[in-house]
């Protein structure tokens, strides 16, 4: 999966709509995903505590807010609540800016909000006190202030903000970014939004992968908005990340009836009498990784415990020095071991 920096996914943006995808589509699509994975996470949260946190009775609609800033991620946080509120979600926006101020696909999906969606503008500098009362009440925050659109330090009331909705305690889910963190190097400074998930817009942010914003993002998951692959390949350059099925995928099946000298040997030279550690994960990553035959070779003194940690692999204790480590081998032993 491909990786990006801010820079390059906003040409990947860019591009698109230049080849006829309005933007205010590409939000509608982002929104979409976004409000599918508020409702996954809601239905995660009335498993784990019955109605709900705070709720009169299983009857009550479950409660969501939405923090929303004046760009374009505020603006998918807006489509999401105009979405939710159409599932019957009580969703309340806590809007970071006047509406006059925000960008345009986000003022004009402010405008299709319905009424029962509630919208909360309060000062900056009640931003913090307003939403940890809001978000101590929900049964799950959104972040949807900034995404990839920082560059620490966080100033004015972003920090005091952001760390009351961390206070709160609630499940959080990140829109594209967590706010505070950022996209391009995972900086933090002072803080960020700690998201329990964060649904990332396109291609993965590099920011998402790298400490410390890795820590905030929590689980990961890329929304599909629609973006063409050949405009991501010419923008993104050549970082991929490699998901736990990526690398499953890179294993070859092993047939039913296939026995070890049909699946690959390894031969792992490794290991000391201070560092046996370092041959046993060796020998036990070529093991796992589905070679068939691993033959480790040690030195005598931790032969035994290769032999207890690994019975599957071959064992081969050859002669050692004085510190421990593998004495030099006669070449025509070693070759008889490359064999």
């Amino acid at each position: 999966m491909r990786v990006c920096t801010a820079t390059q996914m906003t040409a990947i943006d860019r591009e698109t709509i230049a080849g006829g995808v309005p933007g205010i589509e590409l939000m509608e699509r982002a929104g979409a995903a976004l409000a599918e994975a508020a409702l996954a996470m809601l239905a995660e949260v009335a498993d784990d505590h019955g109605c709900g946190h705070g709720h009169a009775d299983e009857t009550d609609p479950p409660h969501l807010l939405i923090v929303s800033g004046k760009g374009n991620n505020g603006g998918d946080g807006l489509v999401m609540a105009r979405l939710l509120a159409a599932e019957d979600v009580a969703v309340t926006v806590l809007l970071l800016a006047a509406p006059g101020e925000l960008a345009p696909d986000a003022a004009a999906n402010h405008t299709r909000l319905p009424a029962a969606v509630r919208v909360v503008t309060p000062p900056a500098e009640e931003w913090a006190e307003v939403a940890g009362g809001l978000a101590g009440a929900a049964d799950l925050v959104v972040d949807a202030v900034f995404g990839t659109g920082i560059t620490p330090p966080l100033r004015g009331p972003y920090p005091d903000l952001f760390r009351a909705l961390n206070d709160a305690g609630r499940p959080c889910l990140a829109v594209d970014v967590p706010s505070g963190v950022a996209g391009d190097d995972g900086r933090v400074d002072p803080v960020a939004v700690a998201a329990d998930r964060t649904v990332t817009v396109g291609l993965v942010k590099r920011g998402l992968l790298l400490p410390p914003g890795r820590d905030f993002a929590g689980e990961i998951e890329v929304a599909d908005i629609g973006f063409p692959a050949e405009i991501c390949a010419r923008h993104a350059g050549s970082e991929h990340w490699l998901t736990r099925e990526d690398y499953l995928a890179l294993l070859p099946p092993r047939r039913s009836w296939s026995h070890k000298y049909q699946c690959g040997t390894v031969l792992v030279v490794a290991g000391s009498r201070a560092f046996g550690g370092a041959a046993h994960l060796a020998g036990l990553g070529a093991l796992r990784s589905g070679a068939g035959l691993v033959t480790m070779v040690v030195p005598t003194c931790i032969e035994l415990p290769i032999r207890v940690g690994l019975p599957e692999a071959i064992v081969a204790a050859v002669g050692e020095t004085e510190n421990g480590t593998i004495a030099p081998l006669a070449s025509q032993a070693f070759a008889a071991l490359l064999g």
